[in-house]
């Protein structure tokens, strides 16, 4: 079932977990998501056209309901807008020698409508703030993260997913000084990622960002193989703030 092929994920072991995740008899969302796992598998494994086939798959089960990041540019964006993405998510593309390029966001802004994109601002704490970390978080940007970028990169996109990545993927708690900037900074739905390795880490990220943050769960989450936080209780919290 899921939660084996996702033990089996967590675990490394590639080949088991498409096995039990490919086998299953999943519809909908459920096979959506085991489709993206198996498409992250193949990522790991380094096949770049058995991923693509994969998340194509995931796209087309469940349209609309998906976002897609990860390499995606002006020449590509339309495709997987078309595969069923119901938005595309552009990082180190704005970038450019570690400057926000306006050259390059005027570019993506030709090829992708602003409620069909979402701006990854990943960054890290710096002496004078939180900049902008792209090129695989390894290159500090000159770019900072504050309301001044947020209010200007808005007439861009419809919403910012931002990385701590001092703590992403660590489960050791998350950066609340962000949060709670965040939510003062940003003029549209912004998504915070980073370090949540307890529901009580998800209450806290929605008391502290005034319920204007959203918050993603990754190697926490029991169907990512982990053992933090259960995806029932993730449900149960959205539905007990109107959010499904």
């Amino acid at each position: 079932n899921y939660l084996d092929g996702a033990a089996y994920f967590a675990e490394g072991d590639m080949p088991s977990a498409r096995e039990r995740l490919g086998v299953a008899a999943f519809s909908g969302g459920w096979r959506a998501a085991a489709m993206a796992m198996i498409a992250r598998s193949f990522l790991r494994e380094g096949d770049m056209h058995a991923a693509l086939a994969a998340a194509e798959e995931a796209l087309s089960v469940h349209p609309g309901n998906l976002q897609v990041g990860g390499g995606v540019t002006p020449s590509n964006a339309a495709r997987w807008l078309a595969a069923g993405a119901g938005k595309v998510i552009v990082t180190s593309y704005i970038f450019e020698d570690g400057e926000l390029s306006m050259k390059r966001l005027n570019e993506l802004a030709a090829a992708v409508p602003r409620e069909k994109l979402v701006l990854d601002l990943s960054c890290r704490r710096q002496a004078d703030g939180y900049h902008v970390a792209c090129n695989r978080w390894q290159t500090i940007c000159e770019t900072k993260v504050d309301e001044t970028l947020l209010r200007r990169l808005a007439e861009f996109c419809s919403e910012y997913l931002v990385h701590a990545v001092d703590v992403e993927g660590k489960q050791n708690g998350v950066e609340l000084d962000l949060v709670e900037k965040l939510a003062v900074w940003s003029p549209c739905p912004v998504t915070y990622a980073g370090g949540a390795r307890s529901m009580d880490d998800v209450r806290a990220i929605d008391e502290r960002g005034g319920g204007k943050v959203d918050v993603t769960v990754g190697s926490a989450l029991d169907i990512f193989g982990g053992d933090g936080i259960r995806y029932s209780e993730i449900v149960a919290f959205d539905k007990s703030q109107n959010v499904l």
